[in-house]
């Protein structure tokens, strides 16, 4: 009755494989392997990874405040 009711609602018809793990359907999701937001549809872990790597340190500073690299960081 559960998939029967999800179907019903319409959520599926816009997705890819039919669910988003991050709405209600995530209900029917036991486990995932690997990065969550792989699965969701972006690859953060691997966007940020190449960002520290790739970004001058001047744009680190601007769009990750905190990061500690690239200079001293100054508290707001």
């Amino acid at each position: 009755m559960e998939i029967e009711d999800y179907v019903s609602s319409g959520s599926p018809m816009d997705k890819a494989g039919a669910y988003g793990i991050q709405d209600r359907s995530g209900l029917f999701v036991d486990r995932i392997e690997g990065c969550f937001y792989n699965v969701v549809g972006f690859p953060l872990t691997r966007f940020y990874e190449a960002l520290k790597r790739e970004a001058t340190p001047d744009v680190l500073r601007k769009l990750m405040p905190g990061s500690g690299r690239g200079g001293q960081d100054h508290a707001a």
